[in-house]
């Protein structure tokens, strides 16, 4: 597994805080924001040495929830993801989670957001194998690369049991759409 030890930077997560906080209040009471920091592969699977000090993401996730405002409603991916760290929740060759720890996480939001989650026997799972991901790529120079090459990610994903699609926007005018469904193959 290759992983990115973030160091912290404590000072500047209040002042991104605040400027959640302030989007919030911009936006005003009719909509909801929704916060939910996300820790990297990291924190679950790297020594023990980087999960203290200026790398400890639970102390940055901790106190980014400490510092947002009533009108912000923090999402604790956190605890659900640790919980569910024996699992593949993370690419061993790439830098984000996957679909199954992303669905973790959705239900965390679910429930911050007051609905039920769509049950993970909703979803028909696809796989496509052989992945090698962004890890990989910033290593690649490297010889202990060829262990990731060699060792592969499984991409494991789950199709809605419905439509779905989404819409883009071109600048902050919000005007012409374009529409894209959000699985394709």
């Amino acid at each position: 597994r290759a992983m990115d030890v973030p160091n912290g930077n404590f000072d500047i997560i209040p002042r991104y805080a605040q400027a959640v906080t302030s989007l919030a209040t911009a936006l005003g009471d009719d909509i909801r924001v929704f916060s939910m920091p996300v820790p990297n592969s990291a924190e679950f699977y790297s020594h023990k040495e980087y999960h203290t000090g200026l790398h400890s993401q639970k102390d940055m996730i901790n106190l980014l929830a400490e510092n947002l405002g009533d009108n912000v409603y923090y999402v604790d991916s956190y605890s659900i993801l640790s919980n569910h760290a024996d699992e593949y929740i993370y690419f061993r060759t790439d830098h984000h989670w996957t679909a199954l720890g992303s669905y973790y996480a959705y239900t965390a939001f679910c429930r911050e957001a007051g609905f039920e989650p769509a049950a993970m026997t909703d979803f028909t799972e696809g796989q496509a194998d052989g992945f090698v991901g962004s890890m990989y790529t910033y290593i690649s120079g490297y010889p202990q690369a060829a262990v990731l090459k060699e060792q592969p990610d499984t991409v494991y994903y789950y199709e809605p049991p419905v439509k779905t699609t989404m819409l883009c926007y071109e600048d902050a005018t919000l005007t012409e759409p374009t529409q894209f469904p959000i699985i394709t193959y």
